[in-house]
């Protein structure tokens, strides 16, 4: 009668399978590579144990679009296992005989698993006359041919970055936090209660984490020592300076604060939690007159604010906490709103200095760093292709190239070369303490940059 239960029992059950046919597998073969359909599940960390390595099947084309994956790897990188990106030689999903992929988006692909530190896994289907297509293998072949001369600086190595996603394991939440990391070109990890958080300098809490006392005894010290933290929605907690009273009694409400040219309130897109909060206030919520209904009634869309503002703060940064008072990261993942988009990415920026900063660069544009746990160099993975909607697949068919991109870095170690693969082009760079600064005269789908030490 309950679906909790009837959840709970379903994942008792399973994890009852994959530990007795582990079991099995293992009594035979003890060195047997074992993974379960479905056993990637960051929502269900309990089926982790029981995967040798961890397969993420993010078809781009047809679900979950060229952001889905980035996160997925980041939560299971975590383990310390193998985990592989897996991708499709199809136009759209599995068993689509006939079916081919843009050459260069497969190339993308798979460039952007080597530049997550992910192996490459690329499903066909054979025809029922048991030979393979040799059309789908000039596809993947050219793929891999470029992989080929980029992987060795993804081996043994880990993503370089200071900050950091605490999961909410809410999608939307924490799909949203991901999208505006990734196009403000940064490279992030995602953390998680118990993780070590003492290598970052800012902490993502996206809308809806729930956290124990210990987890907020130890963001607040984080807080103490000089960290930042950007808090959302109903993450809020007394210890930062947050005291959350409840949810506001509209369904939908409005944020007056300066982005570019908007300066009257723009649709937040959600509704703000009534907080009141130590700190400056840098937004302001403005409710609508009413919420509309068959009774109270405006318009196609959604009610008009009321001029003045809300007795609650819609944002408020207190020395290096800045909170949001609305689900913004749920809010965006939902609607892709620009203003709110840049609401958001300019509130992070006033508690949080990026250790890696780029002149132009589009917004759908990435950027990785990786560096080697074994040998001296990092690893920056450039990548643009802006994807498109066309039917019921989002695609990649454009390339367009970017030019003279400046890039500055903070780097630790005494840095001697700069150096683009696989041309193996040596550039100039300066370093000034920790900043090491360089222009990417060009770049096409992928560079790589490798920064040696």
């Amino acid at each position: 009668e309950s679906y909790d239960d009837a959840r709970k029992y379903y994942e008792i059950k399973r994890i009852e399978l994959m530990k007795d046919l582990t079991g099995i597998v293992h009594e035979y073969a003890p060195n047997a590579t074992v993974f379960y359909n479905g056993g990637a599940d960051m929502n269900r960390p309990g089926y982790a144990p029981y995967q040798t390595h961890y397969e993420l099947e993010d078809l781009p084309t047809a679900w979950g679009g060229y952001d889905l994956m980035p996160l997925r790897a980041k939560f299971f990188e975590k383990y310390g296992k193998i985990f592989w990106g897996m991708t499709g030689k199809f136009h759209h999903a599995w068993g689509e005989f006939g079916g081919f992929k843009n050459k260069d988006a497969l190339k993308y692909e798979c460039a952007d698993m080597v530049s997550i530190g992910a192996s490459i896994s690329v499903g066909d289907h054979l025809h029922p006359l048991g030979k393979l297509d040799e059309s789908t293998y000039n596809v993947m072949g050219h793929a891999f041919n470029y992989v080929k001369e980029i992987e060795k600086y993804s081996e043994n190595t880990k993503a370089y970055t200071d900050i950091a996603i605490w999961m909410s394991h809410n999608y939307d939440a924490d799909m949203g936090a991901s999208k505006i990391v990734q196009l403000m070109h940064l490279e992030f990890d995602v953390v998680e209660s118990g993780d070590d958080i003492s290598k970052y300098n800012c902490i993502i809490l996206p809308d809806s984490v729930h956290l124990s006392d210990n987890d907020k005894t130890l963001l607040a010290k984080f807080v103490k020592n000089g960290g930042s933290l950007v808090v959302s929605g109903n993450s809020g907690f007394k210890e930062i300076g947050i005291d959350i009273k409840g949810k506001s009694e509209f369904n939908l409400d409005y944020i007056s604060c300066n982005i570019d040219e908007i300066v009257t309130p723009f649709l937040s897109y959600s509704s703000a939690y009534v907080a009141e909060c130590e700190g400056e206030v840098l937004a302001s919520v403005h409710e609508p007159y009413f919420n509309r209904t068959f009774r109270h009634f405006c318009g196609h869309k959604n009610t008009p604010f009321k001029p003045e503002a809300a007795s609650y703060p819609a944002l408020v940064k207190n020395g290096n906490v800045l909170y949001f008072a609305h689900s913004v990261f749920t809010a965006y993942n939902n609607s892709g709103n620009y203003v709110l988009e840049r609401y958001i990415k300019n509130a992070i920026e006033k508690v949080y200095d990026k250790n890696i900063k780029l002149s132009y660069y589009p917004s759908c544009a990435r950027i990785r760093v990786r560096k080697s746990e074994d040998k001296g160099f990092y690893a920056i993975h450039m990548l643009y292709a802006p994807p498109i909607n066309r039917g019921n697949v989002c695609l990649l068919e454009d390339f367009p190239p970017l030019y003279n991109t400046e890039i500055s870095i903070n780097i630790p170690e005494k840095v001697k070369r700069v150096v683009l693969m696989p041309q193996n082009k040596e550039i100039a760079f300066t370093q000034d303490k920790e900043k090491v600064s360089f222009c990417v005269d060009k770049m096409e789908l992928h560079q790589l940059v490798v920064v040696e030490f």
